[in-house]
Order: C-alpha cells, then structure tokens, then sequence
C-alpha cells in the first residue's frame, strides 16, 4: 500500500511525517536528546504542528531515543504538551519502543505520574502500532501472568531476555520493578545476614500479617519475647518506618 507522506519537520534529533490518507503524524527520533531542554523544545514544535494540522493520531518511533525523563519534565509534559494536543484533536497515540527500555520506562511513568489526558498504547513494531491506530474501537486485554524468559548471554556477556508483547507498557513495569527489587535486594544482603534464625522466622509470621499476640502463641514464647526480637530486626536493617521493613520483607519473599 502507497501513503501520501509529507515530510512537515525536520531538526537534528527528530522528523516529522505527515500521511494524509491515515491522519497520522509520524516521530521518529533520528537521534536523542542530549539534554531535557532540548526533548523540550522538539516537544513545543511537535505541539505546533499539532495546532497547524489538527492530527488526528501520533505514531512515536522510539528507536533511537535514550533521554531518561525526570519527574519535573515528566510533569511538564502534561501541561505543556500532551493538555494542548488534545485540544487540537489528537484521539490516539501511540509508541513503538526503542532500544533503551529504562529511558521509555520514563515516558511510561510521565502518563501515569499525572494521570494523564492521554492514554497511549506501546508496541514492539510499527507495525502492530499502526494496527491500533486503525482500529475505530480498542478492545481491552489483560494478561495474569507476566513471564519473562532467559536466552542465554550474547558476545559481550549481556543477558537476553525475552518477554511477552501482548501488553508491553505492563510488561515493562513489571520488569522495572523486578530489578528495583533485585537492586534493593543486593543493597540490603548484609543487613540481612545479621539477624538470627528466630528474626528471620518472626519476619515470616509478620509478612504474614500477624500481630504480635498470634506470633507469639504459635512460637511458644512471650508477647515481650516478640516486641524485643521486632524491635532488634528493624535496629539491625536499620529502618525507621513499618514500611520499609514490609518492603524488606516482601523483597526476600518470606
């Protein structure tokens, strides 16, 4: 299939695309950002086009992309960008990720961060994203079970991980957060080490959510016996709230 396609942008890091017949603004990043005053100002021109052209859909090519967003620039994108090209028209939007997933890990959470206006889809191909993009009406799936997969080590001893593409923006999420709490876990192996056998065994009953009185009858010991050994477990991982320690204990999955 032919498209009418007008080239209407062009800058060192991006080009825009214009395809008549689909309504379709086409980004694709050419090369990254260097700086968040740069992805800024690339975000205002895209906004301006918006205003000129009253796009109906956007396709994000993300290939090349690698700027990692932070929360106030995740912020300002609500207000200054994704706000004004939804009042030009924009109905959907949609991103085909690149090679730098924490980078599109960033743009995921400046959606959500703010609850955004705008609700985009994130894809492994352009052309799954453009499937969507066609679609007048968009069913909803949800998937249970996120699996990842291991397939061994290339050249320079990196992991190859494969992963599921039916949902990617929660296949992402759940891969972030896999590796935050591997991070955490690696952090904090040596205070863990400190405690006891007992310590560890009165965190497996707390994770469970049981108070000290069921703890303590279960374990044949004294309501006081459970309060010091709690109070010696966070002095030792060195927590000063409840909810440290219930990340703590859900890291170690007891």
């Amino acid at each position: 299939m032919i498209r009418a396609m007008e080239t209407i942008y062009s800058s060192k890091y991006l080009q825009t695309t214009f395809e008549l017949e689909t309504n379709l603004l086409i980004q694709d990043w050419i090369l990254s950002p260097n700086s968040l005053e740069e992805f800024k100002n690339e975000m205002l021109a895209f906004v301006r086009l918006h205003k000129i052209y009253k796009v109906k859909n956007t396709l994000w090519l993300q290939k090349n992309f690698s700027l990692e967003l932070d929360s106030k620039t995740q912020l300002w994108l609500e207000d200054n960008v994704n706000i004004p090209i939804l009042k030009y028209g924009n109905q959907k939007c949609a991103f085909v990720i690149g090679n730098d997933l924490y980078a599109h890990l960033t743009i995921l959470e400046s959606f959500d961060k703010c609850h955004s206006c705008i609700a985009p889809k994130h894809f492994v191909t352009e052309e799954k994203a453009r499937k969507w993009l066609q679609e007048e009406t968009v069913i909803s799936k949800r998937f249970s079970k996120k699996r990842f997969f291991f397939d061994g080590l290339d050249d320079e001893d990196n992991l190859i991980i494969r992963m599921p593409s039916q949902d990617i923006k929660h296949t992402l999420k759940s891969l972030n957060t896999l590796l935050e709490k591997e991070t955490f876990k690696t952090d904090h192996e040596n205070k863990f080490n400190l405690l006891t056998s007992r310590e560890k065994e009165i965190m497996m009953h707390i994770s469970k959510r049981e108070n000290h009185k069921s703890i303590a009858e279960k374990l044949f010991i004294s309501i006081h016996t459970v309060r010091t050994h709690y109070k010696n477990i966070k002095a030792k991982l060195d927590f000063e709230s409840n909810t440290e320690l219930v990340r703590f204990i859900n890291t170690y999955s007891f």
